[in-house]
């Protein structure tokens, strides 16, 4: 299946993959005593083999990073301090540093960004976000809704841009630190 030969050269403990059938583009991984992804047929059948590839090596990311039962604590925190904006922004800005993080190790598993990228384009502009937004009478759904818009489209953005530069000084970052603090040490003491 497309889903095992994606799994087949991705790195992992030979994690379980279930196939739901479902039209429904969906995936989503479980943690704990027996993690597991859980791939729609939809999904398969809208990607190809590259971006189905970097999706799973995505949802692996979120398997071996393993912060789901750190995540519902927060969500819990989240339910109950419905009331406070700044606990909901916190909330978001820890759930999009999460997507990142796993947006990188699955970068840096499968070498390639633009698979990544192009699923990513693939699942969120697969309908036109302003029909949806047009169709949705409630003010809460529709700020939810281009939220949501905002945030992918910043992630494809991101893994669209060339990657920046890494710089190789590390030896005279190091070199500059040591004689600092030498020298702060020799004129305190």
């Amino acid at each position: 299946s497309p889903v095992a030969l994606a799994l087949a050269g991705l790195p992992g403990n030979g994690h379980e993959a279930l196939l739901i059938e479902d039209e429904e583009p969906l995936i989503f991984s479980t943690t704990g005593k027996k993690p597991s992804i859980c791939v729609s047929s939809g999904l398969v059948n809208k990607l190809d083999a590259s971006e189905l590839k970097a999706a799973i090596a995505h949802e692996l990311g979120h398997i071996r990073r393993s912060r789901r039962p750190l995540m519902v604590l927060v969500f819990l925190l989240r339910m109950i301090m419905f009331f406070n904006p700044i606990v909901l922004m916190e909330f978001r800005r820890i759930v999009q540093e999460e997507e990142k993080i796993c947006d990188d190790y699955a970068v840096a598993v499968t070498g390639g960004r633009e698979a990544l990228a192009g699923a990513l384009s693939k699942l969120s502009r697969d309908d036109d976000p302003q029909q949806r937004l047009r169709e949705t009478d409630r003010l809460r759904d529709r700020i939810e809704e281009y939220s949501h818009s905002l945030l992918m489209d910043g992630r494809i953005s991101r893994l669209e841009e060339p990657p920046p530069p890494r710089f190789s000084g590390s030896a005279v970052i190091l070199a500059i630190t040591a004689l600092t603090i030498a020298g702060v040490n020799y004129f305190l003491v």
